[in-house]
């Protein structure tokens, strides 16, 4: 499990720098899905270290959900970058900088008129 967790960390952090060099969002979910996969066998690791030496049963599901929080924010943060960069951002900015128009002060032309 050990041996596999280093592998796993080891490869998602070249994948993070990939990713980064190429502003691959595939290469970043992938980088994530390993790096997660690294956080949950070191949970169960921590989990049964703990259980072991102090026979404290509640630390299995507190290790647990400490992990879960993890990947709930990575997968947050992934959709929330997804989502961001399939959104067509230029009106914001536009909007932002106080170069918008309303449509009542922008003159239309109309085919076959004189203005």
């Amino acid at each position: 499990m050990g041996i596999a967790a280093l592998a796993n960390w080891y490869v998602s952090h070249r994948l993070f720098v990939v990713a980064k060099l190429s502003e691959s969002i595939a290469l970043e979910s992938d980088a994530w899905h390993l790096r997660t996969d690294v956080y949950t066998s070191l949970g169960v690791f921590i989990g049964l270290v703990l259980i072991k030496f102090t026979h404290i049963q509640i630390f299995d599901p507190l290790v647990a959900l400490c992990v879960a929080v993890v990947i709930m924010k990575a997968a947050y943060d992934l959709t929330r970058r997804s989502l961001f960069d399939l959104s067509d951002h230029s009106i914001l900015k536009r909007m932002k900088s106080g170069s918008r128009r309303s449509s009542a002060s922008t003159p239309v032309s109309m085919p076959g008129s004189m203005t």
